[in-house]
């Protein structure tokens, strides 16, 4: 985390990304509020993946899950993993951790694509995307869970923040940003 500070420093702002800030504001000891994960077959669906920098269509592995809360979504993995076991296993993992994230940043995301790949997150168009091979480096980091949290604020407050007045002001008062990324 250090150098990730240092980095940012030069530029003006104390962090490069905030998701890089605490690595303990989830972990993977907290509780999930993920009540059910199942497997509801394949479908062909638009995902966005990164490997490609575009959407494409393709016949996704799909599960239906719902949380404790009443929050519902479908996960659509890729059909790259092989199998429906591999997939499950994968639609697993990540539906724990966003049981773990806040309902307000659940409440719109109602599509998890997981894709294999080091791209980074992406969040958006209530969805989430997910490439588990840099999930491997978030893991390492300690931030995986801090990143689905970064990523979900997108679906969850961009689209009825990004234009409104009182943000847009709050912007243009703002000398310092915390991060770049954020700048």
């Amino acid at each position: 985390m250090f150098l990730f500070f240092n980095l940012s420093l030069a530029k003006g702002q104390p962090y490069t990304i905030t998701a890089y800030i605490d690595s303990t504001v989830i972990t993977h000891s907290d509780v999930s509020s993920l009540q059910s994960l199942v497997y509801s077959g394949q479908g062909m669906n638009w995902v966005f993946d990164r490997r490609v920098d575009d959407w494409t269509y393709i016949n996704t592995y799909l599960f239906d899950i719902t949380y404790d809360d009443g929050i519902a979504a479908q996960i659509q993995v890729n059909p790259e993993f092989g199998s429906v076991a591999v997939a499950t296993s994968e639609a697993q993992k990540y539906g724990f951790i966003m049981g773990q994230l806040p309902a307000c940043l659940r409440i719109e995301v109602n599509k998890i694509w997981i894709h294999q790949g080091t791209e980074s997150f992406g969040g958006g168009f209530n969805a989430v995307l997910i490439h588990t091979g840099q999930s491997a480096v978030y893991e390492a980091l300690g931030i995986l869970e801090e990143v689905l949290y970064h990523e979900t604020t997108h679906s969850a407050l961009d689209l009825g923040h990004v234009t409104s007045t009182g943000w847009l002001n709050a912007q243009n008062s703002d000398s310092g940003f915390i991060s770049t990324y954020c700048r």
